[in-house]
């Protein structure tokens, strides 16, 4: 299983700070996001920024990133300002 860790709105709509997952990529991921907690924690969750073990996927392969048991993948909000 994988560690699935939650920031800002996205902890309120999941109603939690983390949680387990069988994955095998982080669209599947986001897939168990939908299943679990809905349309709208899916959707915020795919405007957030996706880490696995502290890295940008987008520096891997995006939604194909393949994930491993130990794997932690965060979703951080992206806010902007100015």
């Amino acid at each position: 299983m994988i560690t699935v860790k939650y920031f800002g709105a996205l902890r309120a709509l999941t109603g939690t700070a983390q949680e387990s997952l069988e994955a095998a990529n982080i669209k599947e991921v986001l897939a168990k996001i939908k299943a679990a907690h809905g349309k709208e924690a899916a959707a915020k969750a795919k405007r957030c920024l996706i880490l696995l073990n502290s890295d940008n996927v987008n520096l891997h392969n995006g939604m194909r990133t393949g994930l491993k048991p130990s794997d932690v993948v965060t979703f951080v909000p992206v806010c902007a300002g100015g």
